[in-house]
């Protein structure tokens, strides 16, 4: 009779993993269909896609929210909750405030399921932006050894409309798209490669933040991480160079044992950059995109810049302005600091702060004092640049369903790294309060 029960419980557990397994793909497949990532576009078949998987998971995100009451004590749930809460209040686009609705579900059924479904999310996020990360790199040399096929790359299309109708005019298409600008790269022309994200901007959201967190694992899914990063790099989006500039200047201030610093670092730059902008001007800074584009053309980010430093300013003065929220939509990336404070005013600004400050100790303190191998350690500064450049420069793919998911998953998986002993694949050690206080002191 014991055996038999054993069996039953055996028998449970699985069907458990593989029911919970399966929710977590139906996820990660809602999250990309819903942002601005457009291979469901292109094939003409995103509406019906995101009906189909919306009507039970918002279901389920809905049931498991008021059955188990842990989503609401989160900063995680909360906010997306209270962005929810500005857009219906102060600007009342519909279409932003049923992306909110959706990010606000999926964060608070994670928060609320067992933290393994978390776990499982991630990695099927991890999977998928690899596989596209694969596509663009096998399209990147398509397109190096005969570049006069770019032509047949560059669709384009409304991350809002739903199109029925398929795009698809050459195969090549189904590796990824382009955005037709053209550089000079070991003396044969290239085009900036953005997979199926709507701008290249959104490849550090969409694969740079993914491939960070698969080098926080040990094993076989660690090789995703090279994947994403090496289509990362040669997709030559200007955000991507911006977070290996912030993950070198974190790797710098990480020798500098200092808690402080390394909670608030992001904030201090970001200080910093508004009082050079509104001192001083952009000259500086276009003087030293200028020297680098002399030495290789795609690093002439002159118009991006201009452009992306303008949004942050004019952020910057619409909330002192008005520091309880903007009214007027909001279409610029300033990064998620101003964005929240533009978005619903201070209780915006203080939730994302505590919970930017929440992220960036957890980072440091498992880089200084985790036991992590060099692989782990790559992991975690690569999320501190990426984390970094979406709280100043672009919140770009951030603010909505997936950038929401994709920013719980990522303080879970930290939470993990924090609390797991060495075993398996994910052999991560404890971190003793004490130990960091020391250290750090």
């Amino acid at each position: 009779m014991v055996r038999k029960e054993s069996v039953v419980n055996k028998d449970r557990v699985i069907a458990y993993q593989l029911l919970t397994g399966f929710i977590a793909l139906l996820v990660a497949i809602l999250v990309y269909s819903m942002g601005r990532f457009g291979f469901l576009d292109i094939l003409g078949i995103k509406r019906p896609i995101e009906v189909a998987l919306l009507i039970p998971l918002v279901g389920m995100g809905a049931f498991s929210i008021v059955n188990s009451g842990r989503a609401w004590k989160s900063p995680l749930f909360l906010l997306p909750l209270i962005f929810l809460a500005g857009e219906i209040l102060l600007r009342g686009n519909l279409l932003a405030i049923a992306d909110l609705l959706v990010a606000t579900l999926l964060t608070g059924s994670i928060i609320s399921l067992r933290e393994d479904f978390a776990e499982k999310v991630l990695r099927c996020i991890i999977i998928i932006s690899g596989i596209f990360a694969l596509l663009g790199i096998l399209q990147f040399f398509i397109l190096y050894s005969d570049p006069s096929l770019i032509t047949h790359v560059l669709l384009f299309y409304d991350g809002y409309s739903g199109s029925d109708t398929v795009m698809i005019q050459h195969p090549l298409s189904l590796l990824g798209l382009a955005t037709g600008e053209e550089y000079t790269l070991f003396g044969q022309h290239v085009t900036r490669l953005r997979s199926f994200t709507s701008e290249p901007s959104l490849i550090v959201a969409y694969f740079t933040l993914p491939g960070a967190l698969a080098f926080t694992y040990r094993g076989r899914i660690r090789l995703c991480g090279w994947i994403i990063l090496v289509f990362s790099l040669i997709s030559m989006a200007g955000t991507v160079f911006m977070s290996v500039v912030f993950s070198i200047i974190v790797f710098i201030a990480f020798r500098v044992k200092s808690r402080l610093l390394h909670k608030f670092l992001p904030f201090f730059l970001m200080g910093f950059l508004i009082l050079w902008l509104e001192v001083f001007n952009l000259d500086f800074i276009l003087h030293i995109i200028r020297y680098l584009a002399g030495i290789a053309n795609f690093l002439d980010k002159i118009r991006s810049a201009t452009v992306r430093f303008g949004f942050i300013m004019d952020t910057f003065h619409a909330v002192i302005e008005d520091p309880l929220g903007v009214r007027q939509d909001i279409t610029g990336a300033a990064g998620l600091i101003l964005r929240s404070m533009a978005q619903s005013g201070f209780p915006g600004l203080i939730i994302m702060s505590a919970l930017l400050i929440s992220l960036f100790d957890k980072i440091s303190r498992l880089y200084c004092f985790g036991g992590l191998d060099r692989g782990q350690k790559i992991g975690l500064i690569m999320l501190y640049g990426v984390f970094t450049t979406a709280s100043i420069f672009s919140d770009y793919g951030f603010v909505c369903a997936y950038g929401f998911t994709i920013i719980t998953l990522a303080y879970y998986r930290l939470l993990k790294m924090e609390s797991a002993e060495f075993s398996g694949d994910d052999q991560t050690l404890r971190v003793p309060e004490s130990l960091y206080t020391e250290g750090l002191t």
